[in-house]
Order: structure tokens, then C-alpha cells, then sequence
């Protein structure tokens, strides 16, 4: 019987865990995600014009 108490505790604890540790990451994700995108996009001169498949094109073309 106690044994079985101290099982129930350990999977209640470990699942809290779990679902705090789920929602922190959901939290990061979403702080630190805008700012991983700005960092990294291409800036505006490269990325070419509209309908040009990303490749920038002179002003010649």
C-alpha cells in the first residue's frame, strides 16, 4: 500500500515536471523566435523582386 503511494507521487511529480518543462518551451519559443528571424533573413536588397524566384536582378535587365 505505501508503495504504491510513493509510485502515484513520483508519476505526479514527473508529469508536472513535464508539463512545466513543455509550457517554458512553448514561452522561449515564442519569445525568442522573432528575433532568431530578424537576425537571420536575408535583407531587403538581397532578396530580389517580386516574382524573380529570389534571385536579385540588375536594374539593366
Amino acid at each position: 500500500m505505501i508503495g504504491d503511494v510513493n509510485d502515484d507521487r513520483i508519476q505526479f511529480y514527473a508529469l508536472y515536471l513535464t508539463r512545466f518543462e513543455s509550457g517554458f518551451g512553448v514561452v522561449t519559443l515564442l519569445t525568442l523566435l522573432p528575433r532568431y528571424i530578424m537576425r537571420n533573413s536575408p535583407p531587403p536588397e538581397a532578396r530580389g523582386r517580386e516574382g524573380s524566384g529570389g534571385v536579385v536582378q540588375s536594374e539593366a535587365d
